[in-house]
């Protein structure tokens, strides 16, 4: 009977501590967050169960209105859990993340949709980049000491547009991307039949990337051109690493 009483009695705490959590207006909660961590907003709207967020930016990057909902069994392993929407002017996902308490983040069935023309990006060209980014995450596991394990393809069309100052047709690079000694490893490869392109990137958990990009092309044009922004011959094949940080030097 005692024994009774005492569940009883730990299982109304524990409703009552998770009736609390839920409601707690999300404004609270994004509150908690350090100001140095980047990530701002100009509008929050809801609970922590179900919140809509306007006008979101992790530093230099706009990533537009989210709208996040917490679901139920995952709090009760301690874990943190939400199905999320973003849309902004560059940018459209979905998805589920999850947070641990030993501050491990899960993506998981989660696709990303960027459009290039939305930011400052560059080509090997030195142009303007425009064109597509899909990504589909089957499973990303990143931990404060880097990437645990991940399942990803990826795809672009930015070359479509590249290539045709040259006039060669343009064509999509695609990869298969995963973890690799704690780092994210994209590799991304396509040929039009006359020119062939493969980028290997790694980032870091830190957010420093390096890209190493070769390209082999029969076109003295396109070669001159990629001399020129710094690529070097190596083997019939024209070369470039570069290293940089997204949110210190993109």
């Amino acid at each position: 009977m005692l024994a009774s009483v005492k569940f009883k009695a730990l299982l109304f705490v524990a409703l009552l501590i998770f009736f609390i959590i839920v409601r707690l207006p999300m404004a609270f909660v994004l509150g908690r967050i350090d100001p140095q961590s980047g990530l701002i907003w100009s509008g929050v709207s809801g609970t922590v169960w179900n919140s809509n967020i306007t006008g979101l930016r992790y530093h230099q990057y706009d990533i537009g209105d989210a709208r996040v909902r917490l679901k139920f069994l995952p709090l009760l392993r301690g874990h943190a859990s939400v199905i999320f929407d973003l849309t902004g002017p560059a940018l459209t996902a979905t998805g589920q993340a999850t947070i641990t308490r030993s501050h491990q983040l899960t993506l998981r069935d989660t696709n990303i949709d960027i459009e290039l023309g939305g930011y400052d990006i560059r080509d090997a060209f030195g142009q303007k980049m425009f064109g597509e980014v899909s990504t589909n995450i089957s499973l990303i596991e990143v931990s404060p000491t880097g990437c645990r394990s991940g399942q990803f393809n990826y795809e672009t069309t930015a070359l479509r547009e590249s290539l045709k100052r040259f006039d060669q047709d343009g064509f999509d690079l695609l990869g298969e991307g995963g973890c690799e000694n704690n780092n994210l490893v994209i590799p991304l490869a396509g040929s039009n039949g006359q020119t062939k392109i493969a980028i290997n990137t790694v980032i870091e958990p830190n957010l420093t990337y390096t890209a190493h990009v070769v390209i082999e092309t029969p076109d003295q044009q396109i070669a001159q051109a990629l001399r020129t922004f710094r690529f070097v011959d190596q083997g019939g094949r024209l070369v470039l690493t570069q290293r940089g940080n997204f949110i210190t030097n993109p």
